[in-house]
């Protein structure tokens, strides 16, 4: 929620829902890559995959489906 909140307010886009998931996803990713001391997380872990691969947001647009 946190990461979609702040593309909302520098944005000013508050209907895109996909941006602001993928805002959230990625605001999650970073707290993750951040806290070294988190148990590793099988679905964080895919999350970081595919967003070096750049297929992030191809995946959560088929998500949102």
């Amino acid at each position: 929620m946190g990461g979609w909140t702040k593309y909302a307010i520098e944005s000013g886009n508050y209907k895109d829902s996909i941006e602001g998931n993928l805002a959230g996803i990625k605001s999650v990713i970073k707290y993750y890559k951040a806290n070294k001391t988190f148990t590793k997380d099988k679905e964080v872990e895919k999350l970081i995959t595919l967003d070096k691969k750049g297929e992030l947001e191809k995946w959560e647009e088929q998500q949102m489906k």
